[in-house]
């Protein structure tokens, strides 16, 4: 993703930037010596990277309060990078004089313990991205939100509470915490940021509130251990590639508040079952559930106008669909490899197929109902749907079919439909005479009612089209 790329860039970009300048140097009662810079009309201490191109290591007991030239001054501040890329710390306290932790102040360091006080109201963006020792934190409840690539790539953080006054989970918060199992988000947070939770490989639960009205692009993007989860009436809209690679799902709760379904929403989920789509829907977006591979049952509502590109390739076990009489456009390959399918019924308000759109199908049946047939492309259907399948068309329509570039190519094109054939098959077989419905003896069937006299001496009626 690039949102992803570009975090990283200037996150990089930063670290290399920055510059080992201090206004104070002092040495704690442990011995070890921290650097400081003055704020606030030299009122106050920032803490921030060590002088001297020294790095933080072992342990660090952050003062309150630090006498310098015989005037004490509070530490109230963690500075941008301040313990970045410090390879051999190993836990920090952070006296509960500290209101502010600046960007990057942690990143990329071998830090496996922090405590952060209640006094801390700040936590700015990527704090502690890449920290890969880092398993448990506990936040500070005055935050309100939980920034950009806060603990992106803490690859063994295996847990962590959020704050109830929490209202927003930023950009890649908690991208690539391979070790977080499970998630809950409280009911403060409102909106969950881009990839927010993407590529947490073993995250396997997740609660999301009522209070979430808007969940970001790729939030759960190749999160493989996600099994279910339930999206709240909150929500309008299911963005791209939000459950993208989710290859564990099987199931999902999508609500009538749903309006929309962004590309590749569920992409990759390679052990979702069934789907019910509300019919708020409107548009099947391109590659919305393709190599959905276990899918065996979805409804398609009737409000659906359009089913995009891919929206349902190698869905290799879906055995029928319903493609809805509000349908327009199939896109390209839209039911490409869906090879369980045996038969298909596309309804008269189609009026454009995109190529490929069955192929690799092993279709017996085409049912088209489009009463002005329109050019398709050579490789719509498979060649041996060509071939083998049969094609039935609207009554008088069959002459059209054959002069037409590529429905001609059929071998087998029939007028009416499977039913309806073979009943009228089935009754010709057993009838003895035959009569219009004003009782005239007729020799061969007309368009309209016919009255049928069997062998067994029963009458019925039949419609021929």
């Amino acid at each position: 993703m690039k949102k992803r790329l570009f975090i990283q860039t200037c996150i990089l970009l930063f670290v290399v930037m920055r510059v080992m300048a201090y206004d104070i140097k002092a040495e704690n009662s442990d011995g070890m010596i921290l650097y400081y810079d003055l704020i606030n009309d030299d009122k106050e201490l920032k803490l921030t990277q060590c002088g001297e191109h020294n790095l933080y290591s072992g342990d660090v007991v952050i003062p309150e309060e630090v006498t310098y030239k015989n005037i004490t001054r509070k530490v109230t501040e963690i500075d941008g990078s301040a313990f970045s890329q410090c390879i051999n710390l190993n836990s920090v306290v952070i006296p509960p004089s500290v209101k502010y932790i600046w960007y990057g102040a942690f990143m990329e360091s071998s830090i496996v313990s922090v405590t952060i006080p209640e006094s801390v109201t700040l936590i700015d963006e990527a704090v502690f991205w890449e920290c890969t020792s880092l398993k448990t934190i506990t936040l500070p409840s005055g935050i309100t939100k939980i920034p950009a690539s806060l603990f992106s790539g803490c690859c063994s953080l295996t847990s962590i509470i959020i704050p109830n006054n929490v209202t927003e989970i930023g950009h890649g918060a908690f991208y690539g915490c391979t070790s977080l199992t499970s998630i809950e988000i409280p009911n403060s947070v409102t909106t969950i940021g881009i990839q927010a939770f993407s590529n947490c490989s073993a995250l396997s639960s997740v609660t999301i509130p009522n209070s979430v009205t808007d969940i970001d692009l790729a939030c759960f993007e190749d999160c493989k251990s996600l099994k279910n989860i339930d999206l709240p009436n909150s929500i309008t809209n299911i963005k791209d590639y939000t459950f993208k690679n989710c290859s564990s799902l099987t199931s999902v709760v999508i609500p009538n508040s749903v309006t929309e379904i962004g590309e590749q929403a569920f992409l990759g989920c390679l052990q979702l079952k069934t789907v019910s789509l509300p019919n708020s829907i409107t548009i099947i977006k391109n590659n919305t559930f393709q190599d959905c591979r276990k899918l065996t049952s979805i409804t398609i509502p009737n409000t659906v106008t359009t089913i995009g590109v891919a929206a349902f390739a190698h869905c290799r076990e879906l055995p029928s669909i319903t493609i809805p009489n509000r349908v327009t456009t199939l896109g390209k390959s839209a039911f490409n490899e869906c090879i369980s399918l045996k038969s298909i019924t596309i309804p008269n308000s189609v009026t454009s197929i995109g190529n490929y759109v069955f192929a690799g199908c092993e279709l017996n049946t085409v049912i088209s109902q489009i009463e002005d047939p329109f050019a398709i492309e050579r490789n719509t259907f498979a060649e041996n749907i060509y071939k083998n399948a049969e094609l039935y068309v609207p009554a008088g329509t069959i002459d059209k079919y054959k002069d037409i570039y590529w429905w001609k190519f059929f071998s087998n094109i029939k007028e009416g439909s499977p039913s309806s054939i073979n009943s009228i098959e089935s009754v010709l077989t057993n009838y003895v005479k035959r009569y219009t419905i004003d009782g005239r003896l007729i020799k061969k069937a007309h368009k309209g009612i016919n009255i049928i006299k069997e062998k067994n001496g029963k009458t019925r009626k039949v419609i021929d089209k």
